[in-house]
């Protein structure tokens, strides 16, 4: 994986022995390109999608399965460090990401370890799961407990006029 800092998009090259990729569960924020090319410059290889992606753009028509989120919300917390993994971005109350994934064996754990399984199932009035998601995240990080979001409107402790 690779990103390709000529059209500030993201995009993976794959060896000519490799024949193609099969995506599932992936999450591209912000990309302005998903592209695909081989190193030897030869044909690009077939790209799959195995559904269960999120992207915030039109994918340039490589997620192509119904499960598949596009020009869809992200809501990426700035990256950070998390649970002693470094820089991860954590999903914010707003993403689209949330629960509308699937947990792609064998690793069932999120990129920060066994501390953090897949298929946390938040709440499903807040955060419905789709068809055939299995409560899992899009993407690398796991919510593990609901985000608390703060009502502007009690911001002030409830404080009345003076």
């Amino acid at each position: 994986m690779a990103m390709d800092s000529g059209d500030c998009g993201w995009s993976r090259r794959v060896p000519a022995a490799r024949s193609g990729w099969n995506w599932g569960g992936n999450l591209f924020a912000n990309q302005q390109n998903l592209r695909v090319d081989s190193l030897d410059g030869g044909a690009p290889p077939m790209v799959v999608s195995a559904g269960f992606n999120l992207a915030t753009d039109g994918a340039d028509g490589w997620l192509d399965a119904n499960s598949d989120l596009l020009n869809a919300e992200a809501d990426l917390e700035p990256m950070a460090v998390c649970a002693g993994c470094p820089f991860v971005h954590r999903l914010g109350p707003a993403s689209q990401a949330i629960d509308r994934g699937r947990a792609f064996g064998p690793r069932f754990s999120d990129q920060r370890g066994e501390d953090f399984p897949r298929g946390v199932d938040l709440d499903d009035q807040r955060y419905p799961n789709d068809p055939g998601s299995g409560g899992s995240d899009i993407g690398a990080v796991e919510m593990q407990t609901p985000p608390v979001v703060i009502d502007a409107v009690f911001s002030d402790r409830f404080s009345g006029p003076e």
